[in-house]
């Protein structure tokens, strides 16, 4: 199993409900939507992932270096193009945060 698919299976766990789901269909990260937490919790697992995992590193990232900023520029990157929309708050629960 490369890491792209260990990645990939933690985000498909945010989506339980998803089943055979096609990835070569155009736009099939629209399927689902998670929320802010969710997102967040993701970022900081692959975050981590990446800054543990030199091989994980050398797959996934341009600049497999292990600064930082490098792999939050890397978990962003990563995020805006497999991550799932990002269910939107309605204006009572933005105010009570």
């Amino acid at each position: 199993m490369t890491h792209f698919d260990i990645v990939m299976r933690k985000l498909f766990s945010y989506a339980t409900h998803l089943q055979n789901v096609n990835t070569d269909d155009a736009g099939w990260w629209n399927l689902h939507e998670w929320s802010e937490a969710e997102q967040a919790e993701f970022s900081e697992w692959l975050h981590e992932y990446l800054k543990l995992n030199r091989d994980a590193r050398k797959e996934l990232m341009i600049v497999p270096v292990k600064a930082d900023s490098v792999i939050r520029r890397a978990v962003t990157a990563f995020l805006s193009r497999y991550g799932w929309r990002v269910k939107q708050t309605t204006r009572r629960e933005a105010e009570r945060r």
